[in-house]
């Protein structure tokens, strides 16, 4: 298994300090690349999220719609109606649900007969109303108008061809208008200004792409010239060819131009697309590229600009190994300024993500959540898993199951290289709402191994106020380098089924009556922050 960095931007917690020696000194290692890591990087960062001057481990999630007939294979967010708040929808088993209240079960669809679960939708609106529309590549295409579900009337020829509406798979706005992808095609197809039906007219690519293939999905991008930013339609194929369009009106020559085609590399499924600030990121099998950098560039050098330069190897190998599987997608989170990338490691099974803390740029890899799909509302992130729709980032637990943590910083000298040390003790400095009490193991030039023993880590000592939590653990190890390997589960609180103080159901106690929390319903919470390790070693003789 390929061991790959993980930044944390946090040099305390990935260089385990004694005595305030120096940071480690000399140049290239070849017998071991993990020997060339800088202190800021990480071997492992599993289930911590990396913050500025600490890592703090991601919360959990919970059921949030139960009961789901199959997988849930795509959500759907309606932001019409600005007064009654985002609705959602989960597409489960060729049937539509509303899952915009918690606790709720897949049982009356709103929408049903879908021949496949994998909508891709938008919203846009009109005079008309406000619009949330889907489409599948093999049913009609669909529209929400927050009062009526119901298809839409497209039509559309251009010499020989004849569209056939049911082969829509992919759509996007440009310009006031929508534009569509046939499915296993070459072809683009585009309504009137501000029309959701009607006569759609073709942008045929057969002519642009020389390398063959059909088109794998479509988006906008904004460039800044100087003069204020400029919209482009970009059209990507499944051989890593993308066309970009610049204009308002592709029936009119002198307002609609081919800007080039440029090779970024095979993109990973139908929601290979991201919109991050100005810009579009491209989910490929060279990493998540920035269309504004790749454009200027060989595709070779592609992966020098990637957003995932920092673990390159580990996403081109995930992206290698899982290529064809359904569930590749990417969001971002702003309340806790993350991205996302979804990763199906077996499709409609298991998944991992790979997660870049949009502030400082710096990553790390979440287990336990196998999501097949994400989307999010004004207030929350959901996924769509096996027989559910999760609310992610709430709780201590991934909805009752154990949340399971694993930490290793860079392996290092600790000032001293050539010389052997003996370690002997180690303390992480947690900054924690629960005790804490994780196994932790020191590992010596370059090995790769588990803890002996993972202790369980409830939280039933919880409070509302965060303490330095310093406790001195034994170690065995002799090297002449040395790295921390942390582990850790949190396990569900225990106190929420005590018996309640004044039986009004409000209260949480603990086994004496003493008044711990108010039960608000909600999951219980923990906030866990490792700033770092000491560590106590004897020196030892020289290599």
């Amino acid at each position: 298994m390929q061991r790959q960095a993980l930044r944390t931007n946090n040099r305390r917690v990935q260089q385990a300090i004694s005595k305030s020696l120096p940071a480690p000194t000399g140049g290239w290692n070849t017998r071991d690349p993990l020997a060339n890591m800088k202190p800021e990087y990480a071997v492992i960062l599993d289930n911590w999220i990396p913050r500025a001057g600490y890592v703090e481990l991601r919360k959990g999630d919970r059921v949030w719609c139960n009961n789901a007939p199959a997988p849930v294979e795509s959500l759907m967010v309606y932001r019409g109606d600005a007064t009654g708040g985002d609705q959602v929808y989960a597409v489960s088993d060729g049937d539509i649900y509303d899952a915009t209240l918690i606790d709720t079960t897949f049982t009356s669809p709103v929408y049903t007969g879908l021949s496949n679960s994998r909508v891709q939708y938008l919203n846009f609106a009109n005079d008309g109303g406000a619009f949330l529309i889907g489409v599948n590549g093999e049913d009609t295409p669909f529209y929400w108008d927050n009062a009526t579900w119901d298809t839409l009337t497209i039509t559309g020829s251009s010499g020989s061809i004849t569209l056939d509406p049911d082969t829509l798979i992919d759509l996007v706005m440009h310009k006031r208008r929508l534009f569509f992808v046939e499915k296993d095609s070459l072809h683009v197809w585009y309504l009137g200004t501000d029309a959701i039906q009607g006569d759609a007219k073709l942008l045929d690519l057969g002519p642009v792409f020389q390398q063959g293939g059909i088109i794998a999905s479509i988006g906008t991008w904004s460039l800044d010239g100087g003069q204020g930013q400029d919209d482009y339609l970009a059209i990507f194929s499944t051989q890593g060819e993308v066309a970009i369009y610049q204009g308002t009106d592709p029936d009119d020559d002198l307002v609609w131009s081919l800007v080039g085609v440029f090779v970024v590399g095979f993109p990973l499924g139908r929601r290979s697309l991201l919109k991050y600030g100005s810009d579009l990121l491209v989910l490929t099998t060279n990493g998540v590229i920035p269309l504004s950098q790749a454009l200027s560039l060989d595709r070779a050098k592609d992966e020098t600009v990637a957003i995932t330069a920092q673990i390159q190897p580990t996403f081109q190998t995930s992206s290698q190994a899982y290529f064809d599987n359904f569930g590749w997608c990417a969001i971002t989170y702003q309340q806790a300024a993350l991205a996302i990338y979804n990763v199906p490691v077996d499709e409609l099974t298991t998944s991992l993500q790979y997660v870049q803390n949009l502030q400082t740029g710096a990553w790390c890899s979440f287990s336990g959540l196998n999501a097949f799909c994400w989307d999010t509302t004004d207030e929350s992130i959901f996924y769509g898993g096996l027989d559910a729709v999760y609310q992610w980032n709430v709780g201590v637990t991934d909805h009752g199951n154990d949340l399971e943590c694993d930490l290793q910083t860079a392996f290092s000298t600790f000032g001293q290289s050539g010389r052997i040390k003996h370690f002997t003790m180690i303390q992480p400095v947690l900054n924690a709402t629960a005790n804490v009490r994780p196994a932790i193991e020191m590992l010596v030039d370059f090995e790769d191994r588990e803890p002996t023993s993972v202790p369980t880590t409830t939280i039933s000592d919880r409070t509302d106020v965060l303490e330095i939590r310093k406790d001195w653990t034994s170690v065995v190890g002799d090297g002449a380098w040395g790295a921390v390997r942390m582990q850790a589960i949190l396990s569900a609180d225990p106190l929420l089924t005590s018996t309640l103080a004044d039986g009004d159901g409000n209260d949480i106690v603990d086994g004496d009556g003493n008044l711990i929390a108010i039960d608000s319903g909600e999951p219980v919470s923990a906030q866990i922050q490792c700033i770092g390790f000491n560590t106590l070693f004897e020196p030892g003789g020289v290599l």
